[in-house]
């Protein structure tokens, strides 16, 4: 009788199941068991003593000899793993804590003056230690604070300027070292200065009675950006042949106090300012018009224009000084045959005459820094001299005399 097919089939899966259980089972083992084996003790191994069997005759004396243990087992690579034996820490000892001292500044003692001084110190010290004993040692918590004293400029003993002066002074050398004994050497924070001269400063002015009887000297150039003298503000300047050669002056506005200038430079810079306003922004001078007459015009640096101040058709204008106070210029003019001074102000037409002579003439008119009165040359005394008038042409007065000449005046108003 041929078997039925599905009853060959659960045949096959039976076996089937019976041969892959095993492989399954060791599978599941090997995945579940640890990796490491357990640890064996670390006491050496005894090799046990054979049992006694049943038959053994229990009344034979014991052997002396231990017996053998067998010999060990030489370690593979499946041996057992002995674990190392973990060393205890030593313990160790907290150090004391060292206790912070407050640290105190003293000052130290000043240092004895002199011999006498450091007797009377060591004199006290020594009753103090039969007394109380020797002193305690300094603590260590004790500084000492370092003197650092300010620097003293001294100078050195001047030159003896003769022979007697040096006898006295040794001499008190000599006592000094008898009495508080030998000098001690100059400190280190004492400085001794070095005599450096210093150049003479040239003077700005020579009054006469010290100017030289010779022949004067070349006066010194200017220097190459020199200050002007503030001594010389309010002061009247010009220009005279006093000793023989064209020299610059220097006078108060009364006439004294007549001095010679080392240097021509500050007369030169004050007589430039002369023909501009206190501000700068005029500034007057002489030149011809479109007719060809001689006019005082006046340039306007705000605009940069010129325009004409005088219209006089005859004669020639020139010097032209202008007012420290006003827009009033003063100038010389000879439309009237002679050298006379003039004033105009801007916006007028015509002139005003201040001066009038016959046939001397007046010239290089200045104005005071308060505008009230007019210095100016003359030759009225046959000589050229000084002259000052008030701003109307009232009070004219000479200001110098003699047989020289002086010419040219300018009053200082500025400082140029």
């Amino acid at each position: 009788m041929t078997p039925r097919p599905w009853l060959r089939i659960l045949t096959w899966m039976l076996k089937l199941l019976l041969v892959a259980a095993p492989v399954v089972f060791a599978v599941t083992l090997i995945e579940f068991l640890p990796t490491q084996p357990p640890a064996t003790p670390t006491a050496p191994l005894v090799a046990a003593q054979p049992r006694a069997s049943a038959t053994a005759d229990l009344s034979a004396p014991p052997s002396a000899e231990a017996t053998p243990l067998p010999p060990s087992p030489t370690p593979t690579a499946s041996a057992t793993r002995i674990p190392t034996r973990t060393r205890t820490p030593t313990r160790t000892t907290t150090p004391t804590r060292t206790p912070t001292l407050t640290p105190y500044i003293v000052t130290p003692r000043p240092r004895p003056k002199d011999i006498f001084e450091a007797a009377a110190i060591a004199a006290k010290e020594t009753e103090q230690a039969q007394k109380l004993g020797p002193p305690t040692a300094t603590p260590i918590n004790l500084i000492t604070a370092t003197f650092t004293p300010a620097p003293v400029v001294v100078t050195n003993t001047p030159t003896p300027a003769n022979a007697a002066t040096q006898e006295a002074r040794d001499r008190l050398a000599t006592a000094v070292a008898l009495t508080t004994g030998t000098p001690t050497p100059v400190p280190p924070w004492v400085v001794v200065a070095t005599n450096t001269p210093r150049p003479t400063p040239t003077p700005v002015a020579i009054a006469l009675k010290d100017l030289p009887s010779s022949a004067p000297s070349t006066p010194a150039p200017a220097p190459a950006q020199p200050v002007f003298p503030r001594v010389l503000l309010g002061k009247i300047l010009f220009l005279s042949d006093l000793t023989g050669r064209v020299e610059a002056y220097v006078m108060n506005p009364d006439g004294s106090g007549i001095a010679q200038l080392t240097s021509r430079w500050p007369y030169d810079r004050s007589e430039q300012r002369e023909a501009s306003s206190a501000s700068g922004a005029y500034r007057a001078y002489s030149a011809r018009d479109d007719n060809r007459h001689s006019q005082v015009f006046y340039h306007d640096s705000a605009f940069n224009t010129d325009q004409s101040l005088t219209f006089a058709g005859a004669g020639v204008r020139w010097s032209p000084a202008w007012s420290p106070v006003a827009n009033t210029v003063a100038y010389v003019s000879n439309e009237e045959n002679n050298d006379e001074i003039y004033v105009i102000t801007i916006g007028e037409h015509n002139g005003r005459r201040l001066t009038n002579n016959t046939w001397e003439w007046d010239h290089h008119p200045s104005w005071s820094p308060d505008g009230q009165q007019i210095v100016f040359m003359s030759n009225r005394t046959g000589k050229r001299q000084i002259w000052v008038m008030n701003g109307d042409g009232s009070g004219q007065r000479q200001l110098t005399g003699g047989t020289f000449n002086a010419w040219d005046p300018v009053w200082v108003k500025y400082i140029p």
